[in-house]
């Protein structure tokens, strides 16, 4: 599948170097998809899977939500983003190695982490408002103010958190990581 890159795109360095840089496209989705995804999220975190033993301290699915054919489109995006959009760090097929949803209620809270190994990390939000707790980048002193239909793909290394979400209103994300896919040498 080939996704034309025709979107809202805007670019947040945390350096210099582009291999950081933080990539921002709005309004990718179909409004029937993201309340598909809407629905399936909720359904998904009303038990916390997670039991807030991870660095989401919110409401989560498993981390296969990969498996589950509802969230393909979005992964399916992240790749083709990562594979034929950016900057390649490394060559190679990729693919998704976690993916999982969140529901952020008043109070809840992502600590500071990083991905790695992943290569690439993205998060898309579902439903969010920009009075909802940002994704913060505190290397760099970035913030990214959540839409619904935005999604940030960011280097896996890349050290981010959600500061508590102090707004009423449920701040929905489908997050996941991507590597590179390689056959090993016969």
């Amino acid at each position: 599948m080939r996704i034309d890159l025709k979107f809202n795109t805007r670019i947040v360095q945390n350096t210099n170097q582009g291999h950081y840089a933080v990539y921002i496209f709005n309004n990718i989705l179909e409004d029937d998809y993201l309340k598909e995804l809407l629905d399936k999220t909720l359904e998904l975190t009303e038990k916390d899977s997670m039991n807030r033993k991870t660095n989401v301290q919110a409401n989560m699915t498993e981390w296969t939500m990969f498996r589950d054919p509802d969230f393909k489109k979005i992964i399916d995006f992240a790749i083709e983003v990562v594979q034929n959009g950016l900057e390649h760090l490394v060559g190679g097929k990729y693919e998704v190695t976690d993916c999982w949803g969140a529901v952020y209620q008043k109070g809840d809270s992502c600590k500071p982490h990083a991905h790695h190994p992943a290569i690439w990390s993205f998060v898309y939000y579902v439903q969010a408002t920009p009075d909802d707790a940002p994704l913060v980048f505190p290397t760099s002193g970035n913030a990214i103010f959540p839409n619904p239909g935005l999604i940030a793909v960011f280097p896996g290394w890349v050290t981010h958190e959600v500061p508590l979400q102090k707004n009423d209103a449920e701040r929905i994300v489908i997050a996941g990581n991507l590597t590179i896919h390689r056959t090993q040498a016969e």
